[in-house]
């Protein structure tokens, strides 16, 4: 599957991902589906989401939960890149992204993270957002950072 054939499936698994819930717990079918096309066609996967991400507003609940997921998808060759989605998924407008970055950093474990996060604490008004930033660095730190 090449890139744009990625793209196209994801955003046909975005557009009806509003159907389903995201109850905190369960397993998402989104996740499923990611995770699938992720150890199926790597990297390719991860840049059309990324792309997808940017090139248009979802609603904050899918793009916060496609953050989760791909932090909590264990496939060492596609860490450095979904690290950087994370990364630049703390960037984002709305703070609920930023938490789904935050949480899917947890997941991911990579330590590398903490200075990016204590960088964007100096800097965070958001009471819940801060809550989870330092959350997320004390996880990170208390992690054994293997991914």
């Amino acid at each position: 599957m090449s890139y744009v054939e990625s793209k196209k499936a994801l955003e046909e698994l975005f557009s009806t991902a509003w159907m389903h819930s995201f109850d905190g717990g369960a397993i998402s079918p989104l996740k499923v589906k990611i995770e699938e096309l992720i150890f199926l066609y790597q990297e390719d996967v991860v840049r059309a989401l990324r792309d997808l991400i940017s090139e248009k507003d979802w609603p904050f609940e899918i793009v916060s939960q496609v953050f989760k997921d791909i932090g909590d998808i264990h496939n060492k060759e596609t860490h450095e890149i979904r690290f950087q989605l994370l990364i630049e998924g703390l960037s984002r407008k709305e703070w609920v992204d930023k938490c789904g970055a935050c949480f899917g950093l947890a997941y991911l474990r990579d330590k590398r993270a903490i200075p990016v996060l204590r960088l964007l604490l100096e800097k965070e008004s958001d009471i819940e957002l801060i809550t989870v930033l330092e959350q997320t660095v004390e996880e990170l730190e208390g992690s054994d950072g293997k991914f």
